[in-house]
């Protein structure tokens, strides 16, 4: 698997160690409404609102500790700095930020393939007992155009 990148608002670039990111999951998904149209009897018709497409991207693997620095801005090394840095992009004021994996890179508009920009849907550690080397992960990004 290439490099996966995900750069903050403020333009901080996280970039996860070879290893740590065991999946990237692309899932497209139509928004669709089903309703019954009323009056329609006891085999309902129904009406269909379709608001569009969805993407969500999901990576999940674990981090561990290196000695570069994940960040091209500060030190952020140990596993507790990066659950931190990660965890503080979850602010409820963000706005589109970057993501980048090998097939993730970009994202169909509408009408071409822009850069993939993302908010972070969630984020999840799992700390295992007996396991201290490693904080497995999940994160969720949302896919904005």
């Amino acid at each position: 698997m290439g490099n996966v990148t995900f750069t903050n608002q403020s333009g901080t670039t996280f970039t996860f160690a070879q290893g740590e990111v065991n999946v990237v999951r692309g899932q497209v998904g139509g928004d669709v409404e089903q309703n019954p149209l009323p009056g329609s009897g006891p085999i309902a018709a129904f009406l269909f609102d379709f608001n569009g497409p969805v993407k969500i991207i999901t990576i999940n693997g674990q981090l561990f500790e290196t000695a570069a620095s994940r960040t091209d801005a500060g030190s952020v090394t140990t596993i507790l700095e990066q659950k931190q840095w990660l965890e503080q992009n979850i602010n409820g004021l963000q706005g589109a930020t970057a993501f980048s994996s090998t097939y993730e890179g970009q994202t169909f508009d509408g009408s071409s393939y822009q850069s993939t920009t993302v908010a972070v849907g969630e984020v999840s550690f799992d700390e295992e007992s007996g396991n201290p080397e490693e904080l497995k992960f999940i994160m969720r990004f949302l896919v904005g155009t």
